[in-house]
């Protein structure tokens, strides 16, 4: 049975979870819809677009945090707002957590590589790549950048 996508407007970023499928669809006020794996209806839409309390500004992607939590990187607020799946179902109020806050650089994609690490990409003074942990700080720069001349292939 396909997914019903009448619901869907311009989806950019799937996760599949354990019972579940997040689509992240940036043209609608409510940005998250939730699906249910096991009979592909459409559960709800979720996520607000804003600047008050759990609200994101420029929704850029998901990240799987576990089983039944997702992480959505918010471009604007340099940070990763955690959902978990059981309590959206649960609660008509649910307000996403602030998890990580990206204090170094400014990224324009974050993977998280673990329940301990992040890997990011963007501009910093010293590296386009960085390994961070999961409070946002820095672990360590990758890959010098700008190269200088001596090290241009």
């Amino acid at each position: 049975m396909l997914i019903d996508s009448e619901n869907l407007s311009i989806p950019s970023n799937i996760e599949v979870l354990q019972s579940h499928i997040v689509v992240l669809d940036n043209n609608d006020q409510t940005f998250l819809t939730l699906i249910d794996k096991s009979n592909n209806k459409i559960i709800d839409k979720f996520g607000n677009l804003g600047h008050g309390p759990g609200e994101l500004i420029h929704p850029g992607h998901l990240l799987k945090l576990d089983d039944n939590k997702i992480g959505v990187f918010d471009l604007s607020n340099m940070a990763v707002f955690a959902f978990d799946i059981d309590s959206l179902i649960n609660s008509s109020t649910y307000i996403p957590n602030r998890k990580v806050n990206f204090k170094e650089s400014l990224f324009f994609r974050v993977i998280n590589i673990d329940q301990n690490k992040f890997f990011g990409y963007g501009i910093s003074q010293n590296s386009m790549y960085a390994l961070l942990d999961y409070e946002g700080n820095l672990v360590n720069y990758m890959f010098d950048f700008p190269v200088d001349n001596d090290h241009k292939s």
